[in-house]
């Protein structure tokens, strides 16, 4: 792979490499070395690590002047890099490349530089020097121009560009999907790679968002895995009527005693469809209250065999209602322990400890994948309508 065009890039500022007074005497991009974390034989994680890489240059001008000037822009450049990851402002630094074989041009991100002369460079210094630019890149190469990828969801009618309208929730009613979809064709490339993603208020009014939950579910069948389970889904709970709320309803679980977590006041099934598309996964679980819950109220999610003698696999963590109606209730793995490629059914359980009557409501449940969630707060304003 032979490079015709390598640039320096920071902002809208760019050094050649290939005009008149600079020359690419040697560089090969590289690819990344992994990165593994484990312990022991087991290992937890594999990334791909930065790239440092070895530019060889020949500037020359019409005097050592000029020949000084361009190294010296180079110079800012690297140091302007520096900045850019020392203090996360300002404008991020490039190394752009185009091969003969591609019309695209690509760029990576520069982490750290630095220029070094060649052997030999004082002593023969006058209006041309051998140099050594090294460079510590991004593991990947992104276009220069960004691309907006195709859209798809049933409000959609099809995959299109231009935005596709979302809801914060997801249920049966045409439309009202809290996802898109993008088609594996659609994405370019074989590494990944950054993702810009827009939100707009389109509902006509200020609106006070205040969380936001993200993900990307590319590994768990993705065309057909379930995310959200409706709170009045499960039998035994009071479905109770409510235009605000995913469905049109959510479940109500009511209590006139202590209770604790041998009781389990809300219990969903997990059919073996999803268990299987889940691949043993770990999924973090979002619930939506559709009113605030009885305020110190204990919560635990459990995953549970569903013939009897039914069998917990499955204990989260203990939570306290805070007042936010929408909790971040743990991480679990589905199903529990998974080794085989089929499984039986399982339920999902709620419980709770409190120490008098009351009552709880659930508008819905999410299985988020957990190795991409991302939360955002918004703090302090309202977004206008198009913004």
């Amino acid at each position: 792979m032979a490079t015709d065009i390598l640039s320096l890039g920071l902002g809208s500022a760019t050094i050649p490499l290939y005009l008149s007074g600079a020359l690419v005497l040697d560089y090969m991009p590289q690819s990344a070395a992994l990165g593994t974390v484990g312990q022991g034989q087991e290992i937890y994680e594999v990334e791909r690590q930065p790239v440092t890489e070895t530019v060889r240059l020949w500037l020359y001008g019409e005097s050592p002047a000029a020949v000084q000037s361009l190294i010296g822009s180079i110079e800012r450049w690297a140091e302007g890099v520096h900045r850019r990851q020392r203090t996360r402002t300002g404008e991020r630094g490039y190394l752009l490349q185009q091969v003969r074989s591609d019309t695209e041009m690509w760029r990576s991100e520069v982490l750290a530089a630095r220029l070094q002369p060649a052997d030999e460079n004082l002593r023969r210094w006058g209006s041309g020097v051998e140099v050594l630019l090294f460079v510590t890149r991004r593991p990947f190469w992104e276009t220069v121009a960004e691309r907006e990828l195709p859209l798809d969801n049933t409000s959609a009618g099809g995959p299109a560009t231009g935005g596709v309208t979302i809801y914060n929730h997801d249920d049966a009613t045409t439309g009202h999907d809290n996802w898109v979809d993008v088609a594996a064709v659609d994405v370019a490339g074989n590494l990944p790679a950054p993702l810009r993603l827009r939100m707009t208020n389109n509902s006509g009014a200020n609106i006070g968002y205040r969380n936001f939950w993200q993900a990307n579910n590319s590994h768990y069948s993705p065309a057909t895995f379930v995310h959200v389970i409706e709170g009045e889904s499960m039998v035994g709970v009071t479905q109770v009527a409510d235009g605000g709320s995913s469905g049109g309803y959510y479940g109500r679980a009511s209590w006139t005693t202590l209770i604790q977590h041998v009781v389990d006041l809300y219990k969903w099934q997990l059919p073996s469809s999803l268990l299987t598309a889940a691949a043993g996964g770990f999924f973090r679980v979002l619930v939506r209250f559709a009113n605030t819950p009885p305020s110190g109220m204990e919560f635990q999610l459990h995953i549970k065999t569903v013939p009897s003698p039914i069998f917990s696999l499955w204990d989260g963590p203990k939570f306290t209602a805070s007042g936010a109606l929408l909790r971040d209730c743990g991480i679990v793995q589905l199903p529990p322990g998974a080794t085989g490629g089929s499984y039986y059914d399982l339920n999902l359980v709620l419980s709770g400890e409190y120490t008098g009557t009351s009552q709880l409501d659930i508008d819905f449940v999410q299985l988020t994948p957990a190795d991409s969630t991302r939360w955002f707060k918004q703090i302090g304003y309202q977004i206008p309508p198009n913004d």
